[in-house]
């Protein structure tokens, strides 16, 4: 019996696929950014400014 292979998407259409999910993660990081910034979440864990938080506090804590 024979094996088929599905068929692999033009590089184009997998690219235009990556450059679509980065732009809604961009997206979507802008959005709860701002939200963050008007909570005292990263006040509470020390950090100088809401700005400072997704730059750094993903890598570390304060």
């Amino acid at each position: 019996m024979p094996t088929y292979l599905a068929p692999v998407p033009p590089l184009a259409d997998r690219l235009r696929d990556v450059v679509d999910s980065w732009a809604r993660g961009q997206y979507d990081l802008v959005v709860l950014s701002a939200e963050f910034a008007d909570t005292i979440e990263w006040i509470a864990d020390g950090w100088p400014s809401a700005a400072r938080w997704p730059a750094e506090g993903v890598r570390q804590s304060p």
